[in-house]
């Protein structure tokens, strides 16, 4: 089992974010782009999912084509990775299914080299399923992200440069104290 753990502060994210995409934004605009990450269906882009507290939930490792749409370009080889999320969000990984009739090399957490041994032309490309459990159940609205960790090669070998995808995972629930809670128990969950 993998855990999401850790998480990096906010300042070095931007800032790391600043500069890689500084150039590359000068030069494109960012909506330019296609996308590589977490969705909540697997055969569109889906940035909101609602769970249970206690709930296992699977999401889906997709690349769109900018805007949502279609891949602009075929698909040979996809390097992408899930990415602990900000403000100490805990998760587990319960289980990963990755697609059928690719290669797939490494952890969700440390980078997934996903290789096509035909080339894929299509609208979009499902990489994985992961299945997911949170460590706390308090209602809430948790971000949970994945990425290209490198480049995505079409089958010409030409590199191309993806953003990210992010999914809203929405745990329901009220956090006022009612008859069952005290309040110090509502705290509780906050710390």
């Amino acid at each position: 089992m993998s855990y999401i753990t850790r998480s990096l502060p906010r300042s070095l994210i931007l800032g790391c974010l600043l500069l890689s995409l500084g150039t590359a934004a000068r030069a494109q605009p960012l909506d330019s782009y296609a996308r590589l990450g977490l969705s909540a269906t697997p055969d569109a882009y889906v940035p909101e999912l609602t769970i249970q507290p206690g709930e296992t939930f699977v999401l889906y490792v997709i690349a769109v084509g900018p805007q949502y749409g279609p891949l602009p370009f075929d698909v040979a080889e996809a390097n992408w990775a899930v990415y602990a999320a900000c403000c100490g969000l805990q998760a587990e990984i319960v289980d990963i299914q990755y697609a059928d009739g690719m290669t797939h090399t490494g952890q969700p957490l440390g980078g997934v080299k996903s290789e096509l041994p035909v080339c894929y032309e299509g609208d979009m490309i499902t990489l994985a399923a992961i299945t997911f459990r949170f460590f706390r159940d308090t209602p809430s609205t948790y971000l949970m992200v994945a990425g290209a960790s490198g480049p995505l090669y079409d089958c010409a070998g030409e590199i191309h440069l993806l953003m990210d995808l992010a999914v809203d995972v929405t745990v329901p629930g009220s956090v006022a104290p009612d008859s069952k809670q005290s309040l110090g128990s509502v705290k509780a969950g906050y710390r």
